[in-house]
């Protein structure tokens, strides 16, 4: 028998291979027992620029009281991933940014998700309940529709595909709301990647939040917000990319 839920969830995905969409973020969310609606934005012709200006637009089409934006390369392996969202939503009284997974003060990634091929798991720590964090990973991350409307994508420090979920985070907390991790059992099959317009967005990012943050922990790893440590992190990884050929 379907379980209640009070409130409408509306699954908010802009893609580029159906395919993919298809054979993995659809599959598992056929199988959710919570009400929901799906909006997908469909960008294979790339008719947004960015991952905020497309999940901006999601949003504004979307009808839910709850938005669950994800990548369209995950797979939920639970009938109830949904419904555990919107739980803990209520729990918190609307007020929370909820995710998959995030680097918790231990600097330490927290999550119960699997990726890449070899299926392995994306951090070292598990959750049971709930892990507060300081930031979540974009591959999903779900608010209610007021904390969604106070904050919103922003489009001008996040105007390439990266680092979108970090600075809704960073910019709900400023707030007083919170970004925890909750247990999933899905798997994303990619491992996600570092590239020039992630350097380029983090750089926005870090000099927008810096006076309120010092440290942003991420799951791709942490760095000082300071000019000289976010210089000193870019220059780093920019150089080791480009001696590995990645970039």
């Amino acid at each position: 028998m379907k379980e209640e839920v009070s409130r409408v969830v509306s699954v908010i995905c802009v893609y580029n291979k159906k395919n993919v969409l298809e054979e993995q973020l659809l599959r598992g969310i056929s199988l959710q027992n919570a009400d929901y609606e799906l909006v997908l934005v469909d960008n294979s012709r790339n008719e947004f620029s960015s991952a905020a200006k497309a999940l901006n637009y999601g949003a504004q089409k979307s009808k839910g009281d709850i938005f669950v934006f994800c990548h369209q390369d995950i797979l939920f392996e639970e009938s109830d991933s949904l419904q555990r969202i919107e739980k803990t939503i209520k729990r918190f009284d609307g007020n929370v940014v909820v995710g998959a997974a995030g680097r918790d003060e231990e600097d330490v990634v927290v999550t119960n998700i699997t990726h890449g091929d070899q299926r392995e798991y994306a951090g070292s720590k598990r959750v049971e309940d709930y892990a507060s964090v300081q930031v979540l990973d974009e591959v999903l991350l779900a608010c209610s529709r007021e904390v969604f409307e106070q904050i919103r994508f922003d489009e001008v420090s996040c105007d390439d595909w990266h680092f979108y979920g970090i600075e809704f985070c960073l910019s709900a907390s400023t707030k007083g709301i919170p970004s925890v991790v909750i247990p999933f059992k899905m798997h994303h099959f990619s491992q996600g990647k570092l590239s020039v317009g992630y350097f380029q967005s983090l750089l926005k990012v870090a000099k927008k939040h810096r006076k309120d943050h010092k440290i942003i922990r991420c799951t791709m790893s942490t760095f000082n917000t300071n000019l000289m440590g976010t210089y000193y992190y870019v220059l780093k990884h920019m150089m080791s990319l480009k001696l590995k050929g990645q970039i």
